[in-house]
């Protein structure tokens, strides 16, 4: 073989190695693996982001973990959380019982979306693995925020106990419904529930209630984030109160584009607002659909969802764990549905 053949061979090879590098995709890990090794401090911690500075430890964080490992029956690693939301988290005062909403110097809010989820798993969990502190743990929580949250409309986003005041505004994303008219059947009459409840000719709801107006408001003029919309409408599902028009919206852009974008213009006929796509969206889709025993949408979404590669990243550095988790969520109960 001469000189020339040898440089064609061994040019071929390197591009051949230089295209697998490219193209390298690593293997798939367990998602406790994952979030252990990138998302979690030496205390146990959940940082916000998969890397080690610049981060933000948050009650949010710590309650979609504890509700993964509860659909995982992983009760040791749930007992290891719950331990670090006493040590970390909760916050007494007096006979009040609070959760802060970030682990930061100076913070005194808790959000009452973040403890409602809590609650929410800790409820469950007392049952499922037979640990009454859970429940006793889980009703002071939702005493404080019945005496410190609740208005005679409802509740509101937030309370700040070092200057003992409180929001004038309820997020619907934040409205555990079911949750909070079974601990406060109160609840069904205020006027805030009432009126989410209806069932909207809009194809869209406003994000949030404000009690100085008693109106619905939107968050952005003229815009809606997908992942809000999804949150409201989980939540509208959960009471049997479905959004027809939303339903339909997003089932048919699935099956006609096959996919959906991060946000929507408020039109009659909605157009993205941005470029990109969301793996919160497809994974909170995923599990609306699930909720409203559509399979063939959840699998539509779930494929979606499952070209983001979640579980198989050179690194987490730039990818926030509201999005792994909701991944995590999601597929655990498509896959075990």
């Amino acid at each position: 073989m001469n000189k020339y053949g040898v440089i064609l061979i061994v040019g071929g090879v390197f591009i051949i190695l230089l295209f697998s590098f490219l193209h390298y995709v690593p293997p798939k890990r367990d998602v406790i693996t994952i979030i252990e090794s990138e998302y979690m401090d030496k205390e146990g911690i959940i940082r916000d982001y998969g890397r080690k500075d610049n981060v933000k430890l948050l009650s949010e964080s710590l309650g979609l973990y504890m509700e993964y490992l509860l659909l995982r029956g992983d009760q040791k690693r749930f007992d290891q959380q719950f331990d670090v939301l006493m040590d970390h988290f909760l916050v007494l005062k007096g006979s009040d019982t609070f959760l802060k909403w970030e682990i930061a110097k100076g913070v005194s809010t808790n959000a009452l979306v973040d403890d409602l989820r809590i609650i929410n798993v800790l409820l469950r969990a007392s049952e499922t693995f037979h640990n009454v502190a859970y429940r006793e743990t889980a009703l002071k929580l939702f005493q404080t925020i019945q005496e410190k949250q609740k208005t005679s409309a409802g509740y509101v986003d937030f309370y700040d106990w070092h200057h003992e005041e409180r929001a004038d505004t309820l997020h619907l994303s934040y409205l555990y419904v079911q949750l909070l008219t079974k601990l406060d059947p109160a609840m069904k009459s205020s006027d805030v529930y009432a009126r989410f409840r209806e069932r909207h000719a809009s194809l869209f709801y406003h994000e949030y209630y404000s009690y100085d107006t008693h109106t619905f408001k939107e968050e952005h003029k003229g815009e809606v984030n997908l992942i809000d919309q999804f949150l409201i409408e989980l939540q509208l599902t959960s009471i049997g109160k479905r959004n027809e028009a939303f339903y339909k919206w997003a089932k048919s852009e699935m099956m006609n584009d096959h996919k959906l974008y991060g946000r929507y213009t408020k039109d009659r006929h909605p157009k993205p607002a941005v470029s990109y796509e969301s793996s919160a969206v497809y994974a909170l889709g995923t599990q609306y659909f699930l909720d409203n025993h559509d399979q063939q949408m959840a699998k539509e979404f779930h494929q979606r969802l499952a070209k983001f590669k979640l579980q198989s990243q050179a690194d987490y550095d730039s990818i926030h764990f509201f999005d792994f988790i909701n991944y995590a969520l999601a597929d655990w109960k498509y896959q075990h549905q």
